[in-house]
């Protein structure tokens, strides 16, 4: 399987195997889920429930990019000027075949603020209450319920001014979704790899897992943003084309705005940079859980 291929069958199935085990089986705001359920039967059914479900919901991303491509191949809205970036293209598509009925456009909105209010909500309630639990609550340990209710709040704002701030430099990239993808695809593999290791080797200890959790960060955050701010070179798509545009190609009220495109400048140093990330969940779980033992063993 090669690391550096943007997309493979292989790599796109390995790497969001890994990625949602991680996700759906590590992270804190579904741990917490779990934990409120009445037994270990109730978890166990409701994770086999899942797996159907998220198949489905990860597939149909892959599916309607081949519905896109199907529908744009002779007539590319990228390359005739209508579009800045691939990651224009979903939005452009319901706008242009499904402005005519009524509704769809607000439709289409409201999902999209749903599903990522909803999760930045989840996730923002699950850092609050982790970091008032490990890092303010052993300081201050006779405070009042009332108290401890506006300082899990307190955080959750801070919390939520640093997302909006990192989200406003996030949407200066060049791929937004491929980098947001790039992001939790490399912090999900050390998470992972620290539970396959308290799962596999019971001798592990506090001291391995904190160490291999944190250098596995380091490591991957390295080639993460490091990726990030270089030029990689263009990768390869399936064949588009402009030679059946024509008039009436595109909506009538979609207008053509004027654009000016990059320079690439080519360079052939070989980089851990040129990784692509679907396949950093499963690098990084490879790397992280095999060194968590051996650091535990250390005294």
């Amino acid at each position: 399987m090669d690391l550096t291929a943007r997309v493979t069958t292989t790599s796109a199935i390995i790497g969001q195997l890994f990625m949602s085990l991680s996700i759906f089986g590590c992270q804190q705001n579904f741990v917490q889920r779990y934990c409120s359920m009445d037994s270990q039967k109730q978890v166990t059914r409701t994770m086999m429930w899942n797996i159907p479900v998220i198949t489905v919901l990860f597939s149909l991303s892959w599916v309607v990019g081949m519905v896109v491509y199907a529908v744009y191949a002779s007539c590319d809205p990228l390359s005739s000027g209508y579009i800045d970036k691939y990651d224009e293209v979903l939005p452009f598509f319901v706008e242009d075949r499904f402005s005519y009925f009524p509704g769809i456009l607000g439709l289409f909105m409201a999902s999209l603020f749903n599903g990522a209010l909803s999760l930045n909500v989840s996730n923002l309630n699950s850092l609050a209450t982790v970091t008032f639990e490990d890092f303010v609550r052993p300081l201050f340990k006779d405070m009042k319920d009332s108290r401890q209710l506006w300082s899990i709040k307190f955080i959750g704002v801070v919390y939520g001014l640093v997302i909006m701030g990192i989200s406003f430099g996030v949407g200066l990239l060049d791929g937004v979704i491929e980098s947001s993808m790039l992001v939790t695809s490399a912090t999900s593999g050390p998470l992972l790899g620290v539970f396959v290791m308290a799962l596999l080797i019971p001798c592990a200890n506090w001291k391995g897992a904190a160490i291999g959790v944190i250098s596995g960060h380091l490591v991957t955050l390295w080639i993460t943003f490091g990726g990030l701010t270089i030029e990689k070179p263009p990768a390869s798509f399936l064949p588009v084309y402009t030679d059946g545009c024509g008039n009436t190609s595109f909506n009538d009220h979609i207008l053509k705005p004027e654009h000016r495109y990059p320079k690439w400048t080519p360079t052939t140093t070989p980089s851990p940079y040129y990784i692509y990330n679907d396949t950093h969940t499963l690098l990084n779980t490879t790397r992280a859980a095999p060194s968590d033992p051996l650091l535990s063993s250390t005294q």
